[in-house]
């Protein structure tokens, strides 16, 4: 026979394991969504360049991966994340600052 006591902690304690249960599998779920975004954004990334590399421009004749290369031009919505990669970049370089600008060794223009 158990007490109430004992009742209560058994009941807390299968509540908790519940608990935990249930957040684990929201994390799962949350994971699983995240990581289906950022295969899709890589898909669409690594198709688009395949896709650039392997035609050319018909007027110039240029292969359109140079051409895009070449403009140098950062779309609008990789602004901030170009300024913490040039960031980065030269932080690791070991200097801070200095004469570079932001475009200065841009994955964009090369």
């Amino acid at each position: 026979a158990m007490d109430a006591r004992q009742r209560k902690k058994q009941t807390e304690a299968a509540y908790e394991r519940l608990y935990r249960r249930k957040l684990r599998e929201k994390r799962a779920a949350a994971a699983s969504r995240w990581a289906t975004g950022v295969a899709d954004a890589a898909s669409r990334v690594w198709n688009l360049h395949r896709v650039l590399a392997r035609r050319n421009d018909p007027v110039t004749r240029k292969n359109f991966l140079e051409v895009v290369a070449e403009s140098g031009v950062v779309p609008e919505e990789f602004r901030v994340a170009e300024k913490r990669l040039m960031e980065e970049m030269r932080r690791k370089e070991g200097g801070e600052g200095g004469a570079a600008s932001d475009t200065d060794g841009s994955p964009w223009n090369r």
